[in-house]
């Protein structure tokens, strides 16, 4: 028993252990005495098994007025298990559950010591975040097994979505040099996902987003914005434009102060989730972000940065593509770049989920598919696109594509 006034410490604690190989915390004496009626952590089971009692019984969290309530008993409990497993350590960590009874003098009255023992001999692991058996993934296993994995979104481009779908939580990394058609096309995919209800932030650093409107309004409308432009778009249909990109894209404007840092861009387009429900974060291009590189190497900062987006996505089940220039156009002499060719660091292909290199001629724009992570979600190869220049469209380079004739895409926005 606590002496008054005495040092807290737990009920029951030797003053030299035995090399007990496990310890059972209680939250009062009685239990303390219970489990000794049971014979476990005394008798013959002394050396294998500690037991003790905190000194004050379960910490109380709730507020004094309503500290006596019985129906707020489970708050202080659960207060109790945290503080302990976390200065225990988690890993090392198990709850033992008595169902319907409260403590184990109950148990002991009510069922008798047997329950007492398979109750102890049963108990469970704290549950560690990110550290699960497999039955944690039993039914989406199971659903994987009956349906197959969901079909990702396509563009409405066949030559591209025989390649190529869009995923929750995918990292797709898109390469090419200079004025090869790398943003263009990210704006074009942006423009077909938000038909199908996937809705964009933009942190795109060249752009600033009243001019990156423009552009986003000619692909919409399909044809130019500005005067003296043949076929140039009505009034009406910039303003249907504008709406269309009100309602499906969000911009972080960096002229007007939003970061630069990977830590802010994921912030704030954190909050475009929880104000305009978007499902696509585009960063564009990579060399304008304020990396933290400290002591180390570049290529460990951007690495540290690619493990953080990819995380992101997974947690927010966002699709995120970052826009990344070679380290040397054309310095090789090759007409494609590759993944191991993007600046900083080789991370940019090992960490991406899809990797696209983006390559144009004077016939036609090629969209190189280079890396695949899931088989299910895509394949590796080449997409000939034509790009119209007029509206900034991208469009098959030929209708006799090979594909089946049912497939169709309403190009009408």
């Amino acid at each position: 028993i606590q002496t008054k006034g005495g040092a807290k410490t737990f009920y029951n604690l030797p003053e030299k252990l035995n090399g007990q190989k496990r310890i059972i915390i209680t939250e009062g004496e009685m239990d303390v005495l219970s489990l000794a009626t049971a014979g476990i952590g005394f008798g013959e089971d002394e050396h294998n098994t500690l037991v003790v009692s905190v000194p004050n019984g379960a910490p109380n969290k709730v507020s004094d007025s309503s500290s006596s309530d019985k129906k707020y008993d489970y708050l202080s409990d659960a207060f109790l298990k945290e503080v302990l497993s976390r200065r225990i350590g988690k890993a090392k960590s198990y709850e033992v559950d008595f169902g319907q009874y409260k403590d184990t003098n109950e148990v002991l009255m009510t069922s008798g010591i047997q329950t007492i023992k398979d109750a102890i001999e049963n108990a469970t692991p704290i549950p560690l975040a990110g550290l699960n058996t497999i039955s944690t993934y039993k039914d989406s296993i199971q659903a994987l097994y009956d349906g197959g994995y969901p079909k990702g979104v396509q563009t409405g481009l066949p030559s591209l979505d025989r390649l190529i779908s869009f995923n929750p939580s995918n990292l797709i990394v898109v390469t090419g040099y200079p004025s090869h058609g790398k943003s263009e096309l990210v704006d074009e995919i942006c423009i077909r996902l938000a038909k199908q209800g996937l809705k964009t932030n933009y942190a795109s650093f060249e752009k600033p987003p009243q001019l990156h409107a423009l552009q986003l309004a000619s692909k919409i409308v399909g044809k130019p914005f500005f005067k003296g432009q043949e076929n140039r778009m009505s009034q009406e249909e910039m303003e249907y434009a504008l709406e269309f990109i009100e309602n499906n894209f969000t911009f972080q404007d960096h002229q007007a102060g939003s970061p630069f840092t990977i830590d802010g861009i994921l912030d704030f387009a954190s909050s475009s989730i929880l104000r305009k429900d978007t499902n696509v974060l585009v960063i564009d291009p990579f060399n304008f972000i304020d990396i933290k590189q400290g002591n180390q190497l570049l290529t460990e900062a951007i690495n540290k940065m690619l493990t953080r987006t990819s995380q992101w996505a997974k947690q927010t089940s966002s699709i995120v593509i970052f826009v990344a220039h070679p380290a040397k156009p054309q310095d090789r002499g090759q007409k494609v770049p590759t993944g191991l060719d993007i600046s900083g660091s080789i991370s940019w292909y090992t960490k991406a989920d899809f990797l696209l290199s983006v390559s144009r001629n004077d016939h036609d724009t090629e969209v190189h598919v280079q890396k695949v992570r899931w088989n299910f979600q895509g394949t590796q190869g080449v997409a000939k696109l034509n790009y119209d220049l007029n509206s900034g469209r991208f469009v098959e380079l030929s209708e006799d594509m090979g594909f089946d004739q049912d497939y169709e895409w309403d190009t009408d926005f």
